[in-house]
């Protein structure tokens, strides 16, 4: 992965738990972070959810080493919504992070 490749802006969400004054939990997402990072599709099936079709988009989304990105986060790419799944080494030297992420929102 050669640095010219990241060519998207994404915006990394985490989720924070807040009180919502009735004894539960509202979660609202928040920024932690932009970066440029390299986003490519890597399958796309449909699956069965609750008796109708979903579509499902899985991408890898590699950035940067260093950039702090977990499972469970959310990307922002040109409008469109990925939940990170994973995230791992690239290539072993600490250089590069791929995260696997699916399409959450349409």
């Amino acid at each position: 992965m050669s640095a010219g490749a990241l060519r998207r802006r994404l915006v990394i969400e985490r989720a924070a738990a807040t009180a919502d004054g009735g004894g539960g939990r509202d979660i609202a997402w928040e920024p932690v972070g932009t970066v440029f990072a390299a986003v490519r599709p890597v399958r796309a099936e449909e699956r069965d959810e609750l008796g109708r079709l979903d579509g499902v988009a899985t991408h890898a989304v590699e950035v940067r080493a260093g950039v702090d990105l977990a499972g469970g986060d959310r990307l922002i790419v040109e409008g469109r919504t990925l939940r990170v799944l994973a995230v791992r080494d690239a290539d072993a030297r600490g250089r590069w992070l791929i995260a696997l992420a699916e399409e959450a929102e349409r």
